[in-house]
């Protein structure tokens, strides 16, 4: 198959939308001019053959080296590569041509990222993530292509209030979705005292080409998880469309580089959902859409996605999932200790009968959690009584150790 059927039949002949087009192909010539200025400058002050990469990965600059298969060392390997996507950018207006200069600025921000690592492995501050090295791509990689984080939410702009941020972060860490965050998103949820960060998989990348960073970490899990050759394109854009199920949400204002980065989502099969109003020559159906109703985005950008959750959303204050096994809680975040090394404690679940049995009931036995203080140490048992019509004794111990 070739990849870019998947794009068919998503215009209707004669109702191209050719101002999103447009803005695709002038924010791929800034952004590949952009790139150009900041390498030449990088060149002259420090030499073609002074070596340029990213910390902790074996992968160079990874989206180079997904999409192209080329291993860039040193600054002097640059400029033909970058020479060669601007040629692709043209000034016809197709969604071919559009996805091509997406794949061009997509290009430019992974050389305008490089470029800051030169001079030292840290350019950015916390809570800034920056570039995200290879141990958290394994960490999470699997959990990513298997499915238990059932797909990556890359957000950028800004919400229309802080508390709006919050509720559509919440709702996508409540399902479970890997988050890649940039732009004034990032202080809003700050200033609400959302946490962010590689223990809760939702990474503040930064500002501007920031974003790339989304790209270059979900081209690496393809190239470690799916065994995909470094240069084979549509391989690789194949596997991120069918297991990392990727997908952008762009809030507030949009600006040419902003749109033909998010062409450049699409290239790699990750649809766009913004919640500004697009005029009917902005919109790619399917793919590039406006949904302004916070309460629906989300669920919106997860059906043009096909992520299909059966998962029940838990009211508690705190990120849960699958994706959360296992993990350390710190000491700092600890109100109450029960189990462990600390205290005594099971859990058991039983196989009980039709009759025995009063669905969502919860009997709490002992003090409440309001009425414990703070650093107190308890037992804790956990027992829960299920009836299925399939249920065996068999899926006691199975159920018990999830």
């Amino acid at each position: 198959m070739n990849f870019d059927e998947i794009y068919e039949g998503a215009i209707e002949e004669g109702k191209e939308p050719k101002k999103i087009f447009r803005q695709a192909y002038d924010g791929a010539v800034i952004a590949t001019s952009y790139a150009e200025i900041l390498l030449n400058q990088a060149i002259k002050k420090y030499g073609a053959d002074h070596p340029i990469q990213y910390p902790d990965t074996a992968y160079y600059l990874p989206v180079i080296r997904a999409l192209s298969g080329e291993s860039v060392t040193k600054l002097g390997d640059i400029p033909p590569i970058l020479n060669r996507k601007r040629d692709q950018i043209k000034e016809e207006l197709t969604f071919k041509n559009a996805r091509l200069a997406g794949e061009a600025t997509v290009y430019a921000a992974e050389i305008i990222e490089a470029l800051k690592y030169v001079e030292g492995e840290s350019p950015y501050v916390e809570p800034w993530t920056g570039f995200i090295g290879d141990p958290v791509v394994r960490k999470y990689g699997i959990k990513m292509v298997d499915w238990t984080i059932p797909g990556e939410a890359i957000i950028v702009g800004r919400a229309k209030t802080p508390e709006l941020a919050q509720k559509i972060v919440s709702d996508l860490m409540g399902k479970g979705m890997m988050l890649f965050l940039s732009d004034e998103i990032i202080e809003q949820l700050l200033e609400v005292n959302v946490k962010l960060g590689l223990d809760y998989i939702a990474y503040p990348l930064g500002n501007f080409t920031q974003v790339v960073h989304a790209a270059n970490y979900a081209l690496r899990a393809g190239m470690m998880f799916g065994n995909i050759t470094p240069g084979h394109t549509e391989e690789q854009r194949d596997y991120q469309r069918r297991r990392i199920r990727a997908f952008v949400l762009q809030l507030g204002e949009r600006d040419e580089v902003k749109t033909a980065a998010e062409l450049g989502c699409i290239y790699l099969g990750f649809p766009v959902v913004t919640d500004q109003p697009l005029a009917e020559d902005e919109i790619i159906p399917d793919w590039y859409i406006s949904e302004p109703d916070y309460d629906k985005i989300v669920k919106i950008a997860m059906e043009i996605r096909g992520i299909k959750l059966t998962n029940i959303e838990i009211n508690i204050p705190i990120n849960q999932g699958p994706a959360f096994e296992g993990e350390t809680i710190r000491k700092a975040d600890t109100y109450v200790e029960m189990g462990g090394s600390k205290t005594e404690a099971f859990e058991l679940v039983r196989m009980v009968g039709p009759d025995e049995i009063e669905d969502g009931k919860v009997t709490v036995v002992g003090p409440e959690m309001d009425s414990v203080k703070e650093g107190d140490k308890l037992p804790f048992g956990l027992m829960i009584d299920i009836y299925g019509r399939k249920m065996q004794e068999d899926f006691e111990g199975v159920l018990e150790r999830r």
